[in-house]
């Protein structure tokens, strides 16, 4: 068990070099993976009766420490069924996500929202909502049918008649915050001065137990989003910076939207010992 989770951490490691620093999903993946290593072992240890995911650290700890080491093809068997389940789970997320859609968005609500066409889960999610009540929607993006478009310069008018926000987060931090797509930072901002709710879809496995400032800047992107390359020539002493996400602090974010209900940015670190274990972690 040592030493596959040493290999793991080993491989995390390297994927997380490899891959473009944004995809923080590929991280916490493989965190949970550890951690249904650490709990088939200590669930053959202390046997399918007696454990319990909910036992205390030391007890598991001390069943990790002082037991024999399990046999390598009942862990191999155990992990695989346990990540046959992690990948259900994911694969339902987003049903169970937009299933609650109309518990969060009332009849006589005006939403505004951002980069619907950016996000399956948040189009999904009105989509839901706009079958079984009728409400008012500005976005940002035009082409949406049950929407109004609105221009970036009209945001603050549109504030004032909006009675809650609806974005959707890429990865949601230990203490709260989140990464979202550019432009949502303004509108959060413009929503905390008008004391207008934010809320946030976030999957499951977008929750990661790190800190933001882990990051030492946020994620930039290639120019060629948003100028094209026939500009290369002209602007060639230019620096063009495209970020890939803006960085949401806490106190800007009302509720996370989840699988199973919504959470507050002060309680996100309660729900991290689901997925993580925190040897990993540290």
């Amino acid at each position: 068990c040592r030493e596959l989770i040493e290999l793991l951490k080993d491989e995390r490691k390297f994927i997380v070099k490899a891959i473009a620093s944004e995809e923080i999903v590929i991280s916490n993946v493989a965190l949970s993976v550890m951690k249904m290593v650490r709990e088939e072992s200590v669930r053959y240890k202390l046997g399918n009766e007696e454990f319990s995911p909910y036992e205390s650290l030391r007890k598991l700890g001390n069943a990790i420490t002082f037991s024999n080491e399990i046999p390598a093809k009942e862990l191999k068997k155990s992990v695989l069924a346990a990540m046959h389940e992690y990948s259900t789970e994911i694969e339902t997320c987003r049903g169970n996500m937009i299933g609650q859609a109309r518990n969060y968005i009332g009849r006589a609500d005006t939403v505004l929202t951002h980069s619907l066409t950016s996000s399956a889960t948040l189009k999904a999610f009105f989509e839901t909502a706009n079958k079984f009540k009728r409400f008012r929607v500005f976005c940002t993006e035009e082409g949406i049918s049950y929407a109004e478009y609105i221009q970036p310069e009209s945001l603050l008018m549109c504030i004032e008649h909006t009675t809650r926000v609806v974005l959707s987060a890429a990865a949601v931090f230990l203490d709260g915050s989140c990464f979202a797509v550019p432009g949502s930072l303004t509108i959060c901002r413009a929503a905390k001065l008008r004391s207008v709710p934010v809320f946030f879809c976030a999957a499951f496995y977008k929750i990661t137990p790190i800190l933001p400032h882990t990051y030492n800047a946020e994620p930039v992107g290639s120019p060629k989003t948003v100028l094209p390359f026939t500009f290369s020539k002209t602007y060639c002493y230019s620096q063009v910076i495209n970020p890939v996400f803006d960085f949401i602090p806490a106190e800007l974010v009302t509720s996370y939207i989840c699988h199973t209900s919504i959470i507050v940015p002060q309680h996100v670190r309660r729900v991290l010992g689901d997925y993580y274990h925190p040897e990993d972690v540290n």
